[in-house]
């Protein structure tokens, strides 16, 4: 049997969405297929698998692509891959994938989400990547307090008549990472009104990201002299202005050579120039 051939297959698995596309030579999106998390840190070996294989699964129906399917290159950025045994782990269960569909792929790249979508961005030049979504990452190549506001917003949002009402949603099996990161946006709605404890909750959530940032800058022993281009993505630092704001200033203050890179582009967009990259390899 003949297989259908194609130059890229590229996916972005992270704590929230699984997003795989199949791609030609210039990048050009051929096909697109969606899933929920992959994250097996998360959701588990099995969910993992099976929200990856959906979303191949999608982006190979999206082309009309029924049978055996091939591709010059597989770049997989997998959320939640930071040890050797989490790589053999998942290159298993991308073998298992690749069986059940019938794909034939001459090369296979399995990266960790965030240094995948940097060398996408920067090209294997230095650079630094910040994530603050699901999760919070960097990448460097080389209920005591006083009532709030903010306390009645959420209560209000999620339809609660009290804060016992949270406290069980919060430890029940319905409330999910994604559930809580969605109430981040109430916390900037509240600060925005002047709310004391939601001004604070953002400072110290900036406070925090710039300190992963330092961490990573102190050990590339960047050149005082050499540009340096500071991607942001992620949730919390594209949807958040405040914080956004706060970690830029705080961060290009100590290291004036950071230029921030200002790329709206969604991860996968990265992930397919870092295929694009190893396809000319």
């Amino acid at each position: 049997m003949s297989r259908r051939k194609f130059p890229l297959l590229a996916v972005d698995s992270g704590g929230t969405k699984t997003v795989a596309v199949i791609a030609d030579e210039r990048g050009a999106f051929l096909g697109i297929g969606k899933a929920g998390s992959s994250n097996h840190q998360t959701v588990g070996i099995r969910r993992s698998k099976q929200a990856l294989k959906t979303a191949i699964q999608g982006a190979l129906e999206s082309v009309a692509a029924e049978g055996a399917v091939s591709f010059r290159c597989a770049v997989l950025a997998l959320a939640g891959l930071d040890t050797a045994a989490d790589e053999e782990e998942m290159r298993a269960v991308v073998d298992e994938i690749a069986e059940e569909l019938s794909l034939a792929i001459d090369r296979r790249v399995i990266e960790n989400d965030c240094l995948c979508a940097l060398l996408g961005v920067v090209r294997n030049r230095p650079g630094i990547l910040l994530i603050a979504g699901t999760g919070s990452i960097v990448f460097a190549h080389d209920g005591r307090g006083k009532p709030t506001l903010l306390s009645e917003m959420i209560l209000r949002r999620l339809g609660f008549a009290g804060i016992e009402s949270l406290y069980d949603w919060v430890y029940s099996e319905r409330c999910s990472v994604d559930d809580v990161g969605a109430l981040a946006t109430i916390v900037e709605e509240a600060a925005e009104q002047g709310d004391s404890v939601s001004l604070a909750i953002l400072d110290h959530a900036a406070c925090e990201l710039e300190q992963l940032l330092l961490a990573a800058l102190r050990k590339m022993r960047l050149d005082e002299a050499t540009p340096c281009p500071l991607i942001l993505q992620g949730g919390v630092v594209q949807r958040n202005e405040y914080i956004r704001r706060k970690i830029v200033s705080g961060i290009c203050r100590t290291h004036p050579q950071l230029t921030l890179v200002d790329n709206g582009d969604d991860p996968i967009h990265n992930i397919v120039r870092r295929g694009l990259d190893l396809l000319e390899t």
